[in-house]
């Protein structure tokens, strides 16, 4: 057994799942700013690696920004029973930190509702460090927030492991040289996590 000396791990979608409707849910927060409920594929075209990036795209007034992003945040808060831990996680950052490997989350989402998430599934105390979108200028797909982790742990590339689920992971990970495992909770097949499992313990 070979385990990395880091691994980092993306947050939705990878460590924590949800059941929100994107599309709707920013079809209806933004229709009360634009007058007008805006089209489907304006939704999934439009630049999404973090939410404000998404509100900037549609809206120019920063005070709008800063209250659509406030309306956001408070529908997370109101949606807990959307979120849910997919079996396994646990078990698994339980065994790496008992054979000391370090372990961050690098994530497009707000630090408040990132660790508000990791501490109502009970995740946070495995984390030896977590970037957010404050932690960082250029956020994903740019490598910025993995090269700080990886200069924060004084870490090698080669024994180091980015775990994410889309095309936002994957980059920063080939762009910085670093070994990258996609997750996908949603394809037909074995368990996504027991896959990640036999990767770091067979």
């Amino acid at each position: 057994m070979n385990l990395p000396k880091l691994i980092v791990f993306d947050l939705d979608d990878t460590l924590i799942l949800n059941k929100i409707d994107f599309v709707i849910l920013w079809r209806e927060l933004l229709k009360n700013y634009l007058g007008r409920e805006i089209e489907y594929f304006e939704v999934v075209q439009a630049p999404s690696s973090t939410d404000r990036m998404f509100c900037e795209h549609f809206l120019k007034d920063e005070n709008q920004i800063e209250e659509c992003l406030a309306k956001l945040q408070t529908y997370y808060y109101e949606s807990l029973d959307k979120f849910w831990l997919p079996e396994g996680v646990s078990e698994l950052l339980s065994e790496l930190k008992k054979s000391n490997v370090k372990l961050a989350i690098f994530s497009a989402r707000d630090r408040e509702t990132g660790e508000f998430l990791l501490k109502k599934f009970d995740l946070i105390g495995f984390f030896d460090s977590l970037v957010f979108t404050e932690d960082v200028s250029e956020q994903k797909p740019n490598p910025e927030g993995l090269k700080k982790l990886l200069q924060e742990f004084k870490t090698n590339t080669k024994d180091s492991l980015l775990v994410g689920n889309t095309k936002d992971d994957f980059e920063p990970a080939n762009a910085l040289d670093v070994e990258f495992f996609r997750v996908n909770w949603f394809r037909k097949g074995p368990n996504a996590w027991g896959n990640l499992n036999n990767r770091l313990f067979s």
